[in-house]
């Protein structure tokens, strides 16, 4: 492990590279997912910064109480999902960035699932554009064919 952490990717039996963001840039940049020009790039990047922000906030209240975890939710990441909707929207409301998905939408579908949620039941239900997206990133069909085959975890 190249910093001593996980999660770490191993390239061609002996480029190993650290780091969540940097493999996702890199797995999404071999699968077309990265976005198809520079500025695409760029708003996925934006996203992805952004959800890093969501999930800053998220993390240390997952240990607290039902009511600690609504506080931070609306004061919190409330406004942070807003603005990403209105990014969402300036796109053209199809897409984080271009007209195809990209890693920016696959990240708002996980961490929605596997963050958000934990925070309240139903976290897009005020951001119907980012909501519509989840739901479409969720019937692409190779995400839904892991989705139903997917070991059942806590995350």
């Amino acid at each position: 492990m190249p910093t001593g952490t996980m999660p770490v990717l191993e390239v061609d039996g002996s480029t190993k590279i650290p780091n969540a963001q940097a493999i996702a840039r890199y797995v999404a940049r071999e699968y077309n997912l990265a976005g198809s020009n520079n500025l695409e790039q760029l708003e996925v990047d934006a996203v992805m910064e952004a959800f890093i922000d969501v999930v800053g906030d998220i993390m240390p209240a997952l240990g607290e109480n039902d009511e600690a975890k609504k506080i931070i939710f609306e004061e919190k990441t409330k406004p942070k999902l807003k603005n990403l909707e209105k990014m969402l929207v300036a796109n053209g409301g199809n897409f984080f960035a271009g007209n195809k998905i990209t890693v920016a939408d696959i990240t708002l579908f996980n961490n929605c699932d596997i963050f958000l949620t934990k925070l309240c039941d139903d976290p897009l239900k005020d951001f119907p554009k980012l909501k519509a997206l989840h739901e479409k990133v969720s019937k692409e069909p190779r995400i839904a064919a892991w989705l139903a085959k997917r070991p059942q975890t806590s995350l």
